[in-house]
Order: structure tokens, then sequence, then C-alpha cells
């Protein structure tokens, strides 16, 4: 009952389509339910009618109406306070593997490409098992096999692997992984794949609105839109918000004032809210607004109307998959508010809970924000099964598995222990930038020279008694021989703009995505001690960066803002690391 024919049947509810427009390339989960327009959408308190005394007990016990019978979903909010979130393969190793004893296999298949085995024996209801864990490019597969369908020696591991080896026909053999911190990488690359961070579209329509401008041309809201937006989360100020952003600004005010966010069960969620982002009366499309919600892959529909329909292919977006849509009425005076919720998604979309036909109308309360949030949720993560993410999921997954296998195989060749992975090296949906291979190289060309981060931060944090102003521009002299060019570095930008400053001069770091840290707070840190590190061997990771032939000492000329005054006589000089040239790169 989730595609929806051209007309309604008896096969579906008499609510059918739910206040949707049948559109090709979607499908409207149906509620299953005959809910009568005047229970929802009365417009005054009823009054209960006091009626007068009556003789006959029989006949007053004809008038007591039963009590409402409770729904499943309201059981099971107050059995547990909480509904279901989907589960998807990449929590399945850290729930059954992370933590317990097993082993790690790992081959780079003819076929297949990369394949990690994990392998661990259990015992249940007095059967000795295997729990078994395979990982490929494009898929995972998990499940139990009893040890008395494995044709090997059940005592004997390295003949169970091998069995499972020739079942799936791979060639080469798996080798064991011995890298102590295998468990570690393999949770960190599931952990790639579950974000904690989602943004989701809201947008505001009234009656008589179906198409893309009318919609996002709202720029006034209703008291019961401002009720429900409090459902959703607190209202925020943007400018200077630390906490996830979901692509907004949070500097200059660029893309509105305030915005709708909530941080659910450790899941941050910023809302996109149509009638919140930036309006331009004289843009007809709206771009200002279209360019965040077109972004997402949820949308929530606050349907504020009597008889008008929503279509999900009014808002043009190839990113968009799944719309759910709330809808009540102008005239509605009932207190608690109550919201009647559809759901429509794209064809690729499965189904997913809390569904519909358990409950589909709510009243205003805890309850409807946890289900409605849960149902937001989930429906951001069964929308990663649509061909779209699940082949930018699958590029990432492939680099990202090759370069552990590789690993594990150097490693069991020449016993070499390979660099760590950076957690921000990779990202699953792509709303995070990520970092680069020669971005991490300066990084690790900068480690090994702290002489020239010291006098960097001497002269960044302006730690000189010559000087008096904080904020000061240093220019230096770049070059060998006559010909010099001279080179401005503003402390405010290179402090404040760069990551790889903050986290190489002040101590402190701050991952791609999360956000900037203020001047004050900077200003605020002293000057941090560093140490020489010992001269470790060069990871093969990443592209590393030739060792400088030369190092030539800077002339620091005085600030267009100071008078001039030289260092001291026992200030380090200034150094600028003058790499070589880089050889030429191929994709």
């Amino acid at each position: 009952m989730l595609i929806a024919p051209p007309s309604p049947s008896d096969e579906f509810c008499a609510g059918y389509p739910h206040q949707l427009i049948p559109t090709p390339g979607y499908w409207i989960e149906c509620a299953g339910q005959n809910v009568p327009d005047d229970t929802i959408w009365d417009e005054s308190e009823p009054e209960l009618e006091t009626a007068p005394p009556d003789d006959h007990p029989d006949k007053a016990d004809q008038n007591i109406q039963p009590s409402r019978q409770k729904t499943c979903i309201q059981e099971q909010y107050e059995r547990t306070g909480q509904f279901e979130l989907t589960s998807i393969e990449q929590e399945t190793y850290e729930k059954y593997f992370y933590g317990t004893e097993h082993w790690n296999y790992f081959t780079q298949d003819e076929d297949l490409g990369p394949v990690i085995l994990s392998l661990k024996q259990e015992t249940s209801n007095g059967r000795d098992q295997f729990r078994i864990m395979v990982r490929g490019i494009s898929y995972t597969v998990h499940g139990l096999v009893p040890a008395s369908c494995v044709f090997a020696d059940r005592y004997n591991r390295e003949e169970v692997v091998r069995s499972f080896g020739r079942e799936i026909n791979l060639n080469p053999p798996l080798v064991l992984g011995q890298l102590p911190d295998i468990p570690e990488e393999l949770l960190k690359l599931d952990q790639v794949f579950i974000k904690s961070e989602l943004k989701v579209g809201v947008v505001y329509v009234r009656d008589n609105q179906f198409t893309e401008e009318e919609i996002l041309d709202n720029n006034e809201t209703s008291p019961l839109f401002e009720e429900f937006l409090q459902i959703l989360g607190d209202k925020v100020r943007l400018k200077g918000f630390d906490k996830y952003k979901g692509g907004l600004d949070t500097v200059h005010d660029l893309t509105g004032l305030y915005s709708v966010y909530a941080l659910w069960r450790n899941i941050e969620i910023m809302f996109h809210v149509s009638t919140l982002l930036p309006y331009e009366k004289h843009d007809p499309q709206k771009l200002q607004r279209k360019r965040h919600i077109g972004n997402d892959i949820v949308c929530v529909v606050f349907l504020e109307a009597d008889n008008t329909p929503f279509s999900p292919a009014c808002i043009k977006s190839h990113f968009l998959h799944t719309f759910i849509v709330v809808r009540t009425s102008p005239r509605i005076k009932f207190k608690p508010t109550r919201y009647e919720v559809a759901v429509v998604s794209r064809d690729e979309v499965g189904a997913y809970k809390p569904y519909l036909w358990e409950q589909s109308c709510f009243e205003k309360g805890p309850m409807f924000r946890e289900w409605l949030l849960t149902k937001i949720v989930n429906g951001e993560r069964a929308s990663y099964s649509a061909p779209k993410f699940a082949r930018m999921q699958d590029r990432t997954r492939s680099q990202m598995l090759e370069d552990l296998v590789n690993n594990l195989q150097n490693h069991a060749e020449t016993g070499q222990i390979p660099k760590p992975y950076r957690r921000g090296s990779w990202r699953p949906i792509g709303h995070m930038r990520p970092s680069s291979p020669l971005l991490d190289s300066v990084r690790d060309l900068f480690e090994g020279h702290d002489q020239l981060a010291k006098d960097f931060t001497r002269a960044f944090h302006n730690s000189e008694n010559h000087f008096n102003n904080m904020l000061f521009d240093v220019s230096f002299m770049v070059g060998a021989g006559k010909e010099k060019s001279k080179l401005y570095g503003v402390r405010a930008i290179l402090g404040v703009r760069s990551r790889v400053f903050q986290e190489m001069l002040y101590g402190f770091s701050t991952g791609f995505g999360s956000p900037q840290v203020s001047v004050a707070d900077i200003l605020a840190r002293a000057v941090p001690t560093l140490h020489s590190p010992s001269h470790k061997p060069k990871s093969s990771n990443f592209l590393q960066l030739p060792l400088p032939h030369d190092a030539s000492p800077l002339r620091r000329q005085p600030s267009p803002t100071h008078d001039a005054s030289p260092l001291p006589h026992d200030a380090p000089p200034l150094y600028l690391m003058t790499p070589a040239p880089l050889p030429h790169i191929t994709s």
C-alpha cells in the first residue's frame, strides 16, 4: 500500500491521498486510517452539555461514552519515551565486533577489489556459530553462519577463513591483518558514513499556493507556524553561533539573522526555514532561499490550508528526496493544536519508521516532537540508499577501503606501521570540504622546523615590548639575490581564516565545517611552548614535499602603523623555508 494508483480504491484509506497530488516518480505513504474532518478541524472547543438528572440509571449508563483506545505509537512512547531510529549497516561493526575478541582478514581480489572479512565466534542456544562481516567497495554482508555448515575444522581458524574465502571465490586468499589499531580504523571508516549533523528544509505553504515561486515568496508567518517551529527546535541567532551551522553564515549575517536548531539524541539538526532565509523582492525565483532548501535531502512542509494539496514536484531539486507534510487549518481554535502528517518520497527511497498506518494524527506535545524528529532522521537515512547518494558513498568507501587494505598489505610485507588516518580527510555526502594531501604534507613539513613556528608565533602574538598595538601587518622581503618580492602577512587573516595556522601556532584545531575561532579568543591565548620533534620517517600515505635546499634570513620591514624599531639583539631571526619546485603530478 505504498505506491499510489491514479485513483483511490477500497484498499486505501478514505483520506487518500492526504492533501498530496500524486506525482510520477514519487510514492505516497498511506495512513490506512479514516479520520473524520471534524475530529481534526473543529473550529471551537467542544462544550460539555450538562444533562438533567434522570431517574432511570440504565438510561444514564447509555450516555457514558467509552474512553478512546490508545494507539500503538502512544503505547510505545509511554513504554520507552522514544521511537526507533533506522539502523544502518555502518553501525554493525561497532555493535557486534568492536571491543570483543575477533579477527580481521583482508585481500585485494582480482575482480572485487579490496575486501575485509571480520570473524567472531559465538554460542547461541548451545550452538556454535560464526558471526561474519564482509566489506567490499559497494556492499557489506553481515550474518551468522552455524559451525555445522562450515566445511572445515571449526577449531582451526585459518581453515574456517579459507573455507569462507572459497565460498566467496576470493583470489588471492585472505590474510590476517595484524596492525594493532585496525579495529579503530574500521570503526572510523564506518563512522564517516554515520552522520550526526543534518540540515533539513522547512517551507511554509498557505491556501491556494501551488508553485515554487508562490511558496518561497512567503515572507510573513502566522502564529500557527511559529508554534510549529517551536516544536522543531530553538530559534537561535546566527551571528556568533558556535554549533553546527548547516551551511548558514554565522559571521556576516549573509543567510539571515535567525534560524531553528535542535540537538536531539546526539544529532545536531539545522533547519533551513524559508521565511527566515534572505528575501529579495525583485528576485522571482528566490535563489537565496532555494539554494539552501534545494540542497537538502528532507523537507518539512507546513501546510496551513484546508483545500490546498501539495505536489513534491513544485520544488525543483536533484537532492530533495523526502517531503514530510504537516497540515493544520487556519480556522482551527482547538487547543492543543492538532496536526495531520503525510509523507511523499521518491521511488528510490524505501519505507521507513515510524509508519503512518500506526498513527498519522497528533496533538501538540512531546510525543509529536519525538515522532516527527525520528521520522525526519529516518527519512534522511533511508534516502542514502537512493542511487545519487549511493554512488557518492561508493566512491568514498572504495578509496578508504583501498587505502586501508594497502596499509595492511604493506605491513604484512615490510612490518612498517602506517601513519594514522586523519578524520577530516573524508566525508560521505560532501557538504563539508575535505582536506588535501598537499595540505597534510605542508603541515608535516612544519612539524620538523619548530624555530620557524616559534618565530611566526612571536611575530603573530607580538609578545615583544617594543610594540603596543596587537593587530599589525608583518612584511617580509622574500627571495634570493637581488630580486626580492615583498610578502605581506596580515595577522587577522592568517590567524582567524587559516585553520592550519590556528593548529600550528595557537595549539588548537578546528576541523572543516566547524565554526571559526574569534580574534578575541586568539589574542587571549598565551604563546605556546613548542618542542623540537624527533625526526620521524615520512609517511607514504600523503604527498610529501621535498626538503628545502635553502633557508634564507628574512628582513623585517616596519609596519605602516608603527615606527621603525629593530628587533632586540637576542631575538632569533625569522627564516622562510624555501622548498624546491614540486614535481609534476598527474591525476
